[in-house]
């Protein structure tokens, strides 16, 4: 046996290289064929994500679009080249996006992803683009297209206008003779003027300088910073100023304010303010900022032509994936309301989903045990609804809080209803009629008294509803007037303000309009209110999301995206900046 194996070896080692080789490559051969065996069979998921997460690639802003490859097939998926290309005859040549990417190997059961970085310039215009993705695999077993339909926002500059100014005579180092408002030779007194930015982009990083061209004024405190103005706001700036006895000044006084931001698209040169001698300055002007017809309103979206492809977010967050949270609160309870289909006035919009969205959060990222969330939507919320559940001495909620012990939360999303007076502001139920206001809504002001009376640990109130005297309105729903003057101005106070451990967030100031969200199906508020406690608020990326964190999160994008939508709705939020909402 052991002369055969010699012999064998012997006769191998005797053959030419050329036939060696080839016994090589039959072996490399049929490992290929083994590594072929049976088709790939590619799935694809899709998500575009852009810096402010409101799914519009605006100028000089960042985006990046996931595509994630899985391979469900028998056989291993080759060189893939995953691309993302435009099929305009005309592409912006303001938008940047990274090339070809290749995956060499993807095998049966597995996932892999790529990402391709898009840029947009400055000079970008406002359209909707179209761009094709695709993967196609050496052997054939390619990836089915997608699109994806690119929102780009042209830049709209932001604008800082002068807007008033007051005289101010009380207060250290000030020396006024009179205190009438109006500003005399050989006073001392401090000058606040109000500026605000009438541009629909924000302008960051804003410094002043106030200046004057004669030595008979001295100014003091006269340069400073006020940090970013966004689209609307109005901010002030003080400075301290001294005529003596001998100017002369006819008309205003030769006294200049110049502002500029970061990237010195908002400017103010040397615009002479209109400060005079001996009279009071005339009130503030505040303007409306609305939305230009060059800005965009629809979102990115994710087109797909076939059942292999799916969105990981559709430009936006997943918010009805809620993964559960590490927090846990077993002594808190929640009062969950949505009024849609309201029987006497126009519906809002989405409220039904929004409570029954709420209510997985509250279960899932609130840590709030499932029987201690008391949801009710539509027909449940009629008659005298709120009274039976917020009495605190014969109301349902007593029942679920102990004194002291109890996390309580309220969240309400329908319509609010002001009173023709404008004083008082009322939930209403489903089978609210307006003409009988007093008799049929739950006034606000009873409702927070009542949850006060109850004395729970904390009380969170969570309002996505507005009470202008308008409808729930959205981009493909049209506003409706609820009451005769809408938009009227409410003369009603914060009672909350004065309780002890209260969180009050509205969805909106008392003169705007709560908007729905048609791509989530929700309220705008609700929406990112949710994105925020999902995760996207955690600015410092620490696993946990403070109020402070939230109000940014949610303050910053419904403002932005509501103006794309139909005016500005712009969020509140009442409390400590650094209570932890979601530790995950």
């Amino acid at each position: 046996m052991r002369l055969l194996v010699t012999a064998i070896l012997m006769l191998a080692a005797a053959l030419p290289a050329q036939v060696k080789f080839k016994f090589g490559a039959i072996k490399d051969q049929q490992q290929q064929t083994k590594a072929a065996e049976g088709p790939a069979d590619i799935y694809a998921q899709i998500s575009f994500k852009d810096e402010n997460s409101n799914g519009i690639l605006e100028n000089r802003e960042n985006a990046v679009v996931t595509v994630k490859l899985m391979n469900k097939g028998i056989g291993d998926a080759q060189e893939i080249k995953v691309s993302l290309v435009e099929e305009s005859a005309t592409p912006d040549p303001n938008i940047y996006i990274e090339k070809e990417k290749t995956i060499p190997r993807l095998r049966p059961r597995e996932e892999m992803k790529v990402e391709f970085k898009i840029v947009a310039g400055k000079k970008v215009k406002s359209a909707v683009r179209k761009f094709a993705i695709k993967g196609i695999e050496k052997e054939g077993y390619d990836m089915e297209t997608a699109y994806l339909e690119l929102s780009t926002q042209e830049f709209e500059p932001p604008k800082l206008q002068f807007s008033g100014l007051e005289i101010i005579e009380r207060g250290e180092g000030l020396y006024p003779k009179k205190s009438d408002g109006r500003l005399e030779k050989g006073e001392r007194v401090k000058v606040r003027v109000m500026v605000q930015n009438v541009g629909l982009s924000t302008a960051a990083n804003v410094r002043f300088a106030v200046a004057t061209s004669t030595e008979n004024i001295k100014l003091a405190e006269n340069e400073g910073e006020l940090g970013d103005i966004r689209s609307g706001d109005v901010k002030e700036l003080n400075f301290i100023i001294s005529p003596n006895n001998r100017v002369e000044a006819s008309g205003p006084l030769p006294v200049y304010l110049s502002m500029e931001d970061a990237t010195k698209d908002g400017v103010i040169r040397a615009f002479q303010l209109p400060i005079l001698l001996d009279q009071k300055p005339e009130d503030p002007k505040i303007v409306s900022v609305e939305a230009k017809p060059t800005q965009q309103k629809q979102v990115t979206r994710i087109q797909f032509t076939g059942s292999k492809s799916s969105a990981l977010a559709d430009g936006y967050v997943d918010i009805k994936d809620v993964p559960a949270s590490k927090t846990e609160n077993p002594n808190a309870v929640a009062v969950v309301i949505g009024i849609e289909n309201y029987q006497n006035v126009p519906s809002a919009p989405y409220a039904a989903n929004d409570a029954e969205i709420m209510k997985r959060y509250f279960e899932n990222r609130l840590g709030i045990s499932r029987d201690r969330i008391l949801l009710f939507t539509n027909e449940q919320v009629r008659g005298i609804f709120f009274k039976k559940m917020f009495d605190p001495e014969r109301g349902t909620l007593s029942t679920y809080v102990k004194p002291g012990e109890t996390d309580l939360y309220v969240f309400y999303s329908g319509h609010g209803m002001p009173n023709k007076a404008a004083d008082q502001t009322f939930l209403f139920p489903v089978d609210g009629d307006k003409e009988f206001l007093e008799e049929s809504g739950y006034p606000l002001s009873k409702f927070y008294e009542n949850l006060n009376k109850l004395n729970a640990k904390s009380v969170t109130v969570i309002l996505d509803a507005c009470f202008s005297g308008a409808s729930r309105s959205s981009a493909q729903i049209k506003e409706q007037n609820l009451i005769a003057a809408k938009g009227i101005k409410l003369k009603v106070t914060k009672p909350w303000t004065t309780f002890k451990n209260f969180t009050v967030i509205n969805s909106s100031t008392g003169e705007e309009t709560s908007l729905g969200f048609d791509e989530s199906e929700t309220g705008l508020f609700t929406y990112f209110l949710t994105a925020g406690l999902k995760g996207e608020a955690d600015k410092n990326k620490n696993r946990e999301i403070t109020l402070g964190e939230l109000k940014e999160y949610v303050t910053t994008n419904v403002t932005q995206v509501s103006r794309r939508i139909s005016g500005t709705q712009t969020p509140e939020f009442d409390g400590d900046p650094n209570r932890v909402m979601v530790k995950y």
